[in-house]
């Protein structure tokens, strides 16, 4: 048996693990350094390198030399007498899976906690092996001629991801094919009561079809093999994502609201107004009317899924001492016992005041856009089973928001693919465009991507777009007045929009949402207001955690902060946008100016998580979307930056191994979402 050379230290194994999934590329010594030691100084990372290569090759004894190609720049690993495993799997096809065992452990599995850095790059690497045995298999699945060999791969799938249709499929389709009717009945049978609990929804089409084939041989397989129909009133969200047209993403049931109290009688009128007003310009949403004479909660919500609603909003008031409350809360009620996904409430004002009513409405507003948003998130979430191409133009555009959300510059493409597709089945859909409009703000803002002009010019064709096909709705108004604000020499149109929004506000026909707040905050910042831009930054982090679309803005707003004296508040907020968002370009940027300023031993860190993230990044690119600052505190920005160590141009030749994914499986969605 022969004697092991493995390296004893995690730093130095981590060292030889980074060289063997370099493809047999060249792997720079800053590469290195800055996925082992990305918390140290470069000079301390460099000299920390230097000692990891000499206990590696002490390590790997006198073959060390004929091992590792050590040059003044870089370390490569000779191929003559290594061998990598993972290299073999790529290169070996179906039997190369046979020297894994299922389920699969984690990649390099005893080198976490090293180092952030090493830990994500670890992530990556196990990512896109997960999806080269996930083709293989699947290919495996549909194409084998042996039944055997088919559902061993079936089985193997499913131990990668137990929602896979694939494997569902192909486990059924090659029992039958071995002769065993009865198990592959069996099979489907399992197969709805999983996804039924799973996801409170049947599997997609394709598996819907096999299962329907199967129970046509034997027709008394229907006694237990019950499936709803897609066009019945009961058909759930993920079913309607999948159906070939419909412009709505969900139907939506709000319930009557009794008042225990004659005198809010008013109150509870001008709620449901508002709320059947507001609901009804979310154009994704299909509002249907309640029952005309309220009974019971159970026949209530009876009613409405006879009706077809998948959602159901219930309402009550609650009178106190204090004053009264509305309580409202999102019943999901596709499922056989409903589920709240949402819930809120709001103080309604003295019936006695004057124009209770319009305030009630304008207190329903921002209720009625976080109500929307729920929704949103919540079958975004339903639908992240399905394979996007087994989803319609509503199952792609919300997986696209959903992506978009994660601040994620990896997942740049995979949007854009998942867009291209809604494009060319629905271009028009009012959720398409606002969606779209949002990735490209993103791309402009959160992801500093591409030529700045090129950009800003897809953002506003974008706006328009949506603008066109929903003119009443305000988030395009707003959108608008963000590119303009972007634009260098628009300040003064965007001064307008943001006005008129916020005139819209004051008279309850639109929300303040974050967006709106923090242009209000860069106007009173603009125009000497530092006080008023307090106030507003303030509101802003009271309201953040009320709609998703935040995150677009959490980096600006702590950035605002900042630059209003609010030092300690920004640092809090940008601390949390990284750590929640650790690939939001833009929070990298404001985190590393910050550090820069105040000189935080931290800065150096900051500088390096920034280049791996976005190792193509310069100064003059950043400042090219930020002419909205005065000009103060621009130079404040530029000065900082350059000082953290940033340069003033892209750097070529920073993208390497272990830097941005690269490498056999290039194309596999980082979102972990099949395609």
């Amino acid at each position: 048996m022969g004697e092991s050379l493995l390296p004893v230290g995690g730093k130095t194994r981590g060292l030889l693990a980074i060289l063997a999934l370099a493809d047999r590329r060249p792997v720079s010594r800053a590469q290195l350094a800055a996925l082992l030691w990305s918390r140290r100084p470069d000079d301390l990372a460099r000299a920390s390198l230097r000692q990891e290569i000499h206990r590696l090759l002490s390590a790997l004894g006198p073959f060390g030399v004929d091992i590792i190609d050590v040059q003044r720049h870089a370390l490569t690993l000779k191929p003559a007498l290594t061998s990598v495993d993972v290299e073999r799997l790529y290169a070996g096809g179906l039997a190369a899976l046979d020297e894994l065992e299922f389920p699969l452990k984690p990649l390099l599995h005893d080198l976490g906690n090293i180092d952030p850095a090493f830990d994500l790059w670890r992530e990556e690497h196990a990512a896109r092996i997960v999806k080269h045995v996930e083709k293989v298999l699947i290919a495996a699945v549909q194409e084998h001629s042996d039944p055997a060999v088919r559902l061993q791969a079936a089985e193997r799938l499913l131990t990668l991801d137990a929602c896979s249709e694939p494997g569902w499929r192909g486990r059924i389709e090659a029992t039958l094919a071995q002769g065993d009717e009865t198990k592959a009945l069996l099979h489907a049978e399992e197969a709805l009561r999983f996804f039924q609990s799973r996801t409170g929804q049947p599997p997609g089409p394709a598996t819907l079809r096999v299962i329907d084939a199967l129970r046509a041989r034997r027709p008394n397989a229907g006694e237990h093999l019950e499936t709803p129909p897609l066009d019945t009133p009961s058909a759930t969200l993920g079913e309607i994502l999948l159906t070939p047209t419909l412009p709505t993403v969900a139907t939506l049931m709000a319930l009557p609201i009794e008042s225990p109290d004659p005198a809010f009688a008013p109150a509870v009128e001008a709620i449901l107004d508002g709320l059947d007003e507001m609901l009804v310009t979310h154009q994704f949403l299909r509002v249907i009317p309640p029952p005309e004479h309220p009974g019971a909660m159970q026949e209530e919500l009876g009613f409405a899924r006879k009706a077809g609603a998948q959602f159901v909003l219930r309402g009550m008031l609650r009178i106190g001492v204090s004053g009264a409350r509305f309580v409202t809360r999102l019943l999901d009620v596709s499922r056989e016992v409903p589920t709240i996904v949402w819930a809120a409430s709001i103080d309604l004002p003295e019936p006695t005041v004057i124009e209770a009513q319009d305030e009630m409405r304008r207190r329903v507003r921002p209720l009625v856009e976080a109500l929307c948003w729920a929704v949103l998130q919540h079958e975004g979430r339903r639908s992240a089973s399905r394979p996007a191409r087994e989803l319609n133009a509503g199952g792609l555009v919300l997986r696209a928001l959903m992506l978009t959300l994660r601040c994620d510059n990896r997942l740049i493409d995979e949007i854009e693919m998942l867009l291209s597709r809604a494009a060319r089945l629905d271009a028009e859909s009012p959720l398409f465009c606002f969606v779209s409009a949002l990735f490209e703000l993103g791309r402009v803002t959160i992801f500093l991507q591409d030529d700045e002009t090129a950009g800003m010019e897809r953002l506003l064709s974008a706006i328009q777009r949506y603008q066109l096909v929903s003119p009443e709705n305000g988030w395009a108004l707003l959108l608008m007045a963000m590119q303009s604000l972007l634009t260098p020499g628009q300040t003064e149109k965007a001064a307008i929009f943001i006005d008129i929004h916020r005139q819209r506000v004051v008279a309850g026909q639109e929300p303040n949402v974050p967006l709106g707040a923090v242009m209000d905050a860069i106007m009173a910042l603009r125009e000497g207001r530092k006080d008023e831009a307090v106030e507003v930054l303030a509101l802003y982090i009271a309201m953040r955690h009320e709609i998703p679309v935040a995150v677009l803005s959490d980096a600006t707003a702590a950035l605002l902060l900042f630059l209003v004296g609010q030092a300690e508040e920004a640092r809090r907020l940008i601390t949390l946008v990284v750590g929640l968002y650790p690939r939001n370009t833009l929070a990298l940027v404001y985190r590393l100016a910050m550090e820069a300023a105040i000189d935080s031993p931290s800065t150096t860190e900051a500088r390096m998580q920034l280049r791996r993230t976005s190792p193509e990044l310069g100064v003059e690119r950043i400042l090219a979307t930020h002419g909205f600052l005065p000009d103060a505190d621009l130079a404040w920005l530029s000065a900082s930056l350059r000082k953290a160590g940033l340069p003033d141009k892209a750097e070529a030749g920073l993208v390497g191994a272990g830097i941005v994914a690269t490498g056999p499986l290039g194309g596999a969605g980082a979102s972990g979402y099949v395609g």
